[in-house]
């Protein structure tokens, strides 16, 4: 599983958000799903793909598609399909059918693929925290990783708008962009020191979901990364 991987399923957790990606995409935003279930019902598995990219997907779209196979194997191994979704390509109307906050993300690749732009909705947004973690790990637009540090608090219900606007009072964003158009020494140093704080705040919210060390290791990350990340915590 991929650090993007790990975000996207921060908020998709939600049980609101969870139901929500499912009654759409599946079935036309009929409320067919209510949420996770902890009972002992069976219920049957459907493989999902969130795809986020602004170009189509040109993988396979079935297990044999995306396994080196012998052909003398493939009569014993069921061809699962994979139902992919390109959260990018959805049409506006389909959008507009999501009643929790997955509809902000998908406003925003919708906006990005056919506008090369983002105009930040008046949508209330209700997991705050996740939502921002969420588009600063799918997207290069630091304004989203630089309002969630600044202590946005995941209990906060706050506009996308009033999010960025935040963001932009502050000039922070606006500085470390302009830094790198000047191609400033001041910009790049800015902007390493982001990616480092996005790396080890990253690292915290795998530390926060009981991730061990040695799994956050295969994620890419180093040990001095780890070990900053840890302190102060109890």
């Amino acid at each position: 599983m991929s650090k993007k991987d790990i975000t996207e399923k921060l908020l998709a957790d939600y049980n609101d958000v969870f139901a929500d990606i499912v009654n759409v995409l599946l079935f036309g935003g009929r409320e067919d799903a209510k949420g996770k279930s902890n009972s002992k019902t069976r219920y049957p598995v459907i493989t999902m793909v969130l795809y986020f990219g602004t170009t189509h997907w040109n993988a396979g779209r079935s297990l044999h598609e995306v396994l080196t196979l012998p052909e003398d194997w493939k009569p014993y191994i069921s061809d699962y399909k994979i139902n992919v979704f390109e959260i990018a390509f959805l049409p506006p109307e389909q959008v507009k059918l999501f009643k929790s906050d997955f509809r902000i993300v998908a406003d925003y690749f919708v906006q990005m693929r056919m506008n090369k732009d983002y105009k930040p909705s008046e949508e209330t947004i209700r997991h705050v925290d996740s939502v921002l973690k969420l588009l600063s790990a799918l997207t290069k637009d630091d304004r989203f990783f630089i309002a969630q540090q600044k202590s946005v608090k995941e209990k906060e219900v706050m506009k996308m708008c009033e999010v960025l606007d935040r963001v932009e009072q502050r000039g922070v964003a606006k500085g470390i962009l302009k830094g790198r158009a000047e191609g400033r020494e001041e910009g790049r140093a800015e902007e390493r020191s982001l990616n480092a704080q996005k790396d080890l705040a990253r690292i915290r919210i795998l530390l926060d979901k009981d991730f061990s060390v040695k799994e956050i290791l295969e994620l890419n990350y180093t040990e001095a990364q780890i070990e900053e990340a840890t302190k102060g915590r109890a």
